[in-house]
């Protein structure tokens, strides 16, 4: 509908502009004509730029318009030019005329070259774009009026009276070269791309063209064809306002249209999306409150006392952190330092968790430490630490846990587990004292019987039962006393610098009588034939023979025991592994404790306080080593000693030193393997 009105709009305004032109022309003056066409090219003119000012802004259109309104200032001002000229001049005009028309024409073309170049290098910015456009037409008019103003109405001795054709060969290279340099700038920024714009530009420049060559036409064009000239130059000057305002006033209403509905549909759905947002709102309003609530009740019924801490303070807490710090009211702990209710002996340890909560070096941590009350005591805690996943501000959680009755349980516990172990140690010491000197005192009393009645000759069976339970009693407090120097931290240890392999050999090969008695088969090997490590050989011999008494102890008959010695990651590996009847998984895990014995077939032949392997164990580690034991049953164990690779010359023996063991070390501590 808007294009069939813009159309018709132009039909009329050339209608109207025929008819009273042909009037004027044939039925009353041929200058009334000319005026009258003068005044309908004045008023296209008009009508031309103030299409394209108010298109200017149009997006799709904006280098029609651009061009509309930079040739509209043209025309407009061309026209008059014309105007003066004829009313200063009579019909026809004269040289003086000419040149006076070109003298305005030459200025119009510099200025519109101008401008027209500007316009294409800034068309991608549009107020700069619109502002050079407003700049030409104030300008040409400035000029315009001085140069009407200052030309004087003789003008015969016109300074710019130079040759017509010089100022037809300017125009001509000024416009060829604004051309050229529109079309050039216009391709660098793309707004030739498209097919139909690099169309709309040839079709518009030659529009362009064709009326100002029309205008300069109009001084040679003689009475006979002065009606064809007008005609001709109305139908140019019509067809380029009809594609002005076709293509620019209706794109820019379809724009504003488009932009009017697009505002309308964003309003409808700006509305329907605040009441969604109204009603999320109150949704997450009564969420809140809920949550609020559940939080509240789930502070009040948890049992722990809770403190959230920021920059060091407490922010909040509950109910029973203020009963746990004794305090008559939350407030008052409010906003005071956590670390102030940290014991002095525990607060590096808290504070270097806190630090390691913020960097993210663990995610939380549980401690027991002591905390300060409002009433100057103290109360044992668990503490748990953990930093709050929210972003802004970083808090730390922490939870107390009040751990005062456990503890006082624990030593309770202690306390007790401490006495049953007192009255196990003096059962186990009276049973080991006891069986052996029963032993002896029965083997005195047959003795005694015997020499009574002369049988000298089972005497000496007796005597070797006797030796043996003095062994066992030797051994007994030997290890009691060990163990009594141990805990007391005055066990003295004298370390050397000793080739393992020929110790571990010597002794292994001490208690190959013990094996052959029991018909079990030994074999050493070695994958190193000098390890040396620097420890208390005594240590080590008793640890050694304690491993090998047990392994004869629990190996059946026809068994081997297999000693042997690795050297891995610089340590010394001492492998003691046996077939015998093996150690139940539950029982290898308690082994190395005190009194610990385990119950197998071989019992009554294997007596024992159950502290042997303990020691061992405390030995090993007096060396600086460690023992490992692995066992199945029904298949054999092995005990692993690993000692650390070292040399120290302060201590270092002879190379042809030869570790001697006496054979009462080894009867000592074999005195609870009872040999048929």
């Amino acid at each position: 509908m808007k294009k069939i009105l813009s159309f018709s709009m132009s039909k009329i305004i050339y209608a109207f502009c025929i008819f009273n032109i042909t009037y004027l022309f044939f039925f009353v003056d041929l200058k009334q004509a000319y005026t009258m066409y003068l005044a309908c090219v004045l008023l296209l003119s008009c009508l031309i730029v103030a299409t394209s000012l108010f298109s200017l802004d149009a997006h799709n259109s904006a280098l029609l318009c651009t061009i509309g309104c930079m040739n509209g200032g043209s025309f407009l001002f061309l026209t008059l030019n014309l105007l003066l000229l004829n009313f200063r001049f009579s019909w026809p005009l004269t040289d003086e005329v000419y040149t006076e028309f070109f003298n305005c024409f030459i200025i119009f073309i510099m200025l519109f070259c101008i401008a027209t170049i500007l316009v294409f290098k800034y068309f991608n910015h549009p107020h700069k774009r619109k502002f050079i456009c407003n700049i030409y037409l104030l300008g040409t008019l400035i000029v315009f009026t001085i140069h009407q103003t200052i030309t004087p109405f003789n003008i015969t001795n016109n300074l710019f009276a130079l040759p017509i054709l010089y100022y037809i060969i300017l125009c001509i290279i000024l416009c060829f070269l604004m051309l050229c340099m529109a079309y050039h700038i216009g391709d660098t920024k793309n707004l030739f791309v498209q097919k139909a714009n690099r169309k709309i530009f040839f079709y518009l420049l030659t529009l362009s063209m064709l009326i100002i060559i029309g205008f300069v036409l109009s001084l040679y064009t003689g009475i006979k064809y002065a009606y064809l000239y007008m005609i001709y130059q109305l139908t140019l000057m019509v067809a380029f306002f009809k594609l002005v305002s076709q293509d620019s006033i209706i794109q820019y209403s379809k724009d504003l249209t488009q932009k009017l509905e697009l505002y309308n549909e964003s309003t409808t759905l700006m509305n329907h999306y605040l009441q969604h947002m109204s009603e999320e709102n109150e949704s997450i309003q009564k969420q809140f409150q809920y949550v609020d609530t559940l939080y509240s009740q789930m502070m009040f019924f948890y049992p722990n006392a809770l403190f959230v801490i920021v920059d060091h303070n407490i922010y909040h807490s509950n109910e029973h952190g203020r009963i746990l710090l004794k305090a008559s009211d939350t407030q008052d702990i409010l906003y005071t330092p956590f670390m102030n209710y940290i014991a002095i002996e525990d607060r590096d340890l808290v504070e270097q968790i806190i630090q390691s909560l913020y960097k993210h070096a663990q995610e939380h941590a549980t401690i027991e430490v002591k905390m300060n009350t409002s009433t100057s005591e103290q109360v044992d805690v668990e503490l748990y630490l953990t930093l709050s996943h929210a972003n802004e501000p970083r808090a730390i959680i922490a939870s107390a846990k009040d751990i005062s009755y456990k503890k006082h349980q624990d030593k309770l516990q202690q306390d007790i587990a401490l006495e049953k172990l007192k009255l196990e140690f003096f059962c186990t010491i009276s049973h080991e004292l006891k069986t052996p000197v029963n032993i002896i005192y029965s083997a005195t009393q047959l003795q005694n019987n015997l020499i009574t009645q002369g049988e000298y000759d089972k005497i000496s069976t007796y005597n070797t039962m006797i030796n043996q339970n003095c062994m066992r009693l030797l051994r007994l407090l030997n290890n009691f006393l060990d163990i009594n120097r141990i805990e007391s931290h005055f066990f003295n240890v004298s370390k050397r610098t000793i080739n393992i392999v020929d110790l571990t050999e010597n002794i292994l090969g001490s208690t190959l009588s013990y094996m052959e008695r029991k018909n079990i088969s030994a074999l050493f090997d070695t994958e190193e034939e000098e390890i040396f490590c620097t420890i208390d050989t005594d240590l080590l011999e008793r640890s050694l023979l304690n491993l090998l008494s047990n392994a004869i102890k629990y190996t059946p008959e026809g068994g081997h025991i297999d000693v042997f010695i690795t050297a891995e990651n610089n340590q010394a590996c001492i492998h003691i592994k046996d077939t015998g009847v093996g150690i139940p998984p539950e029982s290898q895990k308690v082994i190395f404790e005190r009194f610990t014995r385990i119950e197998n077939g071989l019992i009554r032949k294997a007596e024992g306080a159950g502290i042997g392997l303990s020691l061992v164990k405390s030995f090993v580690e007096l060396n600086n080593g460690i023992i490992e034991v692995s066992s199945v049953v029904n298949e054999g164990t092995e005990f692993i000693i690993r000692l650390p690779i070292e040399i120290n010359f302060a201590h270092l023996m002879d190379s042809n030193y030869i570790h001697t063991l006496h054979s009462e070390k080894v009867d000592i501590e074999f005195s609870d393997v009872y040999l048929n």
